[in-house]
């Protein structure tokens, strides 16, 4: 397991990694920013599962511009970031999940920079505090994507956002935390054509609190 950054790639200039004939498996590799990969250039990860990774900062840590297609990122711990920290830019597309990672905050992603979330689900993630599926501080858009089943003890178990955010024709459900089980909003909010249900605070679990905000904005548009 490495200390460093980067425990299994570390990248100044352009990686294509690609799976054409079946998914394959990262599993078991650690560091300090990116457990599997650490990138400061071009990355593309296509048809790739990495699995069980700690690390302090994302399994993938991303100061570039990176893609993720098709693929998964599952069991990962980090104190922020437990699947992917970003603060570059970020895609994530063509059904990727990321499912069942833990964290301090943001345990599916910690955004600080511009990502991009389409066609793909955040699933089963848990943070210690807030953000369980995302945290941002940065500008996200997610669309035509899932936010289900994911937990967050202090708020926005789907998502906690001081940045600026669209949702649009999402499904956040089945959504865990003790405040704001499905967004907490800081920044500036738009929530467009999305279902949000079945979220609720840990003691109820009745479906209150699905949204809140705090000191920000919210834009709701059917």
């Amino acid at each position: 397991q490495s200390t460093g950054d980067g425990g299994a790639s570390y990248n100044l200039g352009r990686v294509d990694l690609e799976s054409t004939t079946k998914v394959a498996t990262i599993e078991g590799v650690g560091g300090n920013r990116g457990g599997t990969i650490y990138n400061e250039g071009t990355l593309t990860v296509t048809g790739v599962a990495i699995d069980g990774v700690e690390s302090q900062y994302g399994a993938i840590y991303n100061a570039g511009s990176a893609t993720l297609a098709g693929s998964t990122i599952q069991n990962a711990n980090a104190d922020r970031g437990g699947a992917v920290y970003n603060v570059g830019t970020l895609t994530i597309s063509k059904s990727s999940e990321i499912s069942n990672n833990t964290a301090t905050v943001g345990a599916g992603l910690y955004n600080e920079g511009v990502a991009n979330v389409v066609n793909s689900a955040f699933v089963g993630n848990e943070a210690s505090e807030s953000g369980g599926a995302v945290y941002n501080v940065g500008t996200l858009t997610i669309t035509n994507a899932k936010l289900q089943s994911n937990v967050a003890e202090l708020g926005g178990a789907a998502i906690y956002t001081v940045g600026n955010l669209l949702v649009n024709r999402a499904l956040i459900a089945d959504n865990v935390a003790y405040n704001s089980s499905a967004i907490l909003s800081k920044g500036a909010t738009s929530v467009v054509s999305s279902l949000i249900l079945a979220n609720g605070d840990e003691s109820s679990k009745s479906g209150t609190y699905a949204v809140l905000v705090s000191g920000g904005t919210m834009e709701l548009v059917g």
